[in-house]
């Protein structure tokens, strides 16, 4: 599996395994081909908290796995390719739940031009059922530059 976290994005003090691997998921799917597609949007909504879990691009906002399925579906309709690379990690909170990523992203439009742009997140991981979840991913981005 490629990964778009650069291997010094990670603070040394980001020691848990299964979040570093959630993360992982989270942006090799948020890159994979087909973008749109309902079979990468479910994989990636399963990444979510079942219930509570919130996805945020910009000004918009789903909450719940089929919300963050269809707004996904809807944002990159118009973009069929995507590359999100994380440059920095930051980690807040003793449990190391909190997270403001940063990086850089360039997008293949179907007219054939491209557009890049750097982007920041706030992510905060949780646990369902013992297993890791993203409770929000709420990225900031210019969207102007992509259009």
């Amino acid at each position: 599996m490629t990964s778009f976290i650069e291997e010094s994005a990670w603070p040394e003090s980001f020691t848990n395994g299964e979040n570093r691997e959630l993360l992982e998921k989270f942006y090799n799917l948020s890159n994979a081909p087909n973008p749109g597609s309902d079979a990468s949007e479910e994989a990636l909504a399963e990444l979510f908290d079942p219930e509570k879990g919130v996805y945020q691009l910009a000004s918009k906002k789903a909450q719940g796995r089929e919300a963050i399925i269809e707004l996904r579906k809807a944002l990159f309709a118009s973009i069929p390719r995507r590359e999100h690379r994380v440059v920095k990690i930051f980690t807040f909170g003793e449990d190391q739940s909190q997270l403001l990523v940063l990086g850089k992203v360039e997008y293949g439009h179907h007219h054939g031009h491209e557009t890049n742009s750097d982007w920041a997140s706030k992510i905060v991981l949780s646990t369902s059922e013992g297993q890791p979840k993203l409770a929000e991913v709420q990225i900031i981005v210019d969207t102007a530059t992509h259009i």
